[in-house]
């Protein structure tokens, strides 16, 4: 009985996950065509809106991170060491912030302006 409530909990707690995962890909289906309209027709207002709202999908990142790690007590991570670490994305935050950093400095450029 036990173990069929634990296999239940495990279904229900993939699920959780599976349709977060599928909302954070949405957003960034979105996200990315905005990005490609904005740039395709140089338009510096849609490419500021798009650069306001990556907040939104680094925040469900996260989320999904840390739910991930908070529901599977029973299987804890293996310790990969620095080479693991970096293959399965540690240390993400800098570079996406370089990325966001580089996004902004190059708006203005490819919308026209010097």
């Amino acid at each position: 009985m036990g173990n069929d409530h634990t296999v239940k909990s495990y279904d229900q707690q993939l699920n959780l996950l599976t349709r977060k995962i599928c909302e954070m890909g949405g957003l960034v289906e979105q996200q990315l065509a905005s990005a490609i309209e904005a740039l395709a027709n140089r338009n510096i207002e849609l490419a500021a809106r798009v650069i306001e709202h990556d907040d939104r999908v680094d925040d469900l990142e996260e989320d999904l991170e840390s739910e991930s790690r908070g529901e599977q007590p029973r299987a804890p991570e293996p310790d990969l060491g620095e080479a693991g670490e970096a293959a399965v994305g540690e240390g993400d935050d800098d570079d996406r912030d370089d990325d966001r950093d580089h996004v902004h400095e190059h708006v203005g450029t490819v919308a026209g302006s010097p």
